[in-house]
């Protein structure tokens, strides 16, 4: 009884191997035919994503404590359309916590304001005198 079952399963099984490269090779001869047999080529784009125009500010992420409080000044930007010339400029009553919204917002000039062109500019004053 147990040979008997054995068998069957053992032939069952080759049963589905061979079903299966069957139809794969059906399938590949379908492919073949439909086109080119050549797959989708993707390519990365390196400038992905572009920079927005105008600096807008699309969202916010706060995690830890006060986030609560530290999250609505960019709730509010984000819901006015303001720029994050308008965070970076901020004047808000110190000493709070909304202090460093201003200095995320700032940081985001940073490159612009420490760059190659801005040490350039510097070093030409310089010599001037």
């Amino acid at each position: 009884m147990m040979q008997k079952r054995n068998l069957l399963l053992g032939l069952g099984l080759v049963v589905a191997i061979t079903g299966l490269a069957c139809a794969s090779d059906a399938m590949d001869d379908m492919a073949a035919a439909a086109g080119d047999g050549m797959a989708p080529m993707f390519q990365v784009d390196p400038f992905w994503p572009k920079p927005l125009p105008n600096h807008w500010i699309l969202g916010a992420t706060i995690v830890g404590h006060h986030a609560g409080d530290l999250i609505m000044p960019w709730v509010l930007a984000i819901d006015r359309s303001l720029k994050i010339g308008a965070m970076a400029n901020l004047i808000a009553p110190y000493p709070t916590l909304s202090e460093v919204s201003k200095r995320v917002a700032a940081s985001y000039y940073t490159d612009t304001l420490f760059g190659s062109r801005t040490r350039g500019l510097v070093r030409a004053l310089r010599w001037l005198g």
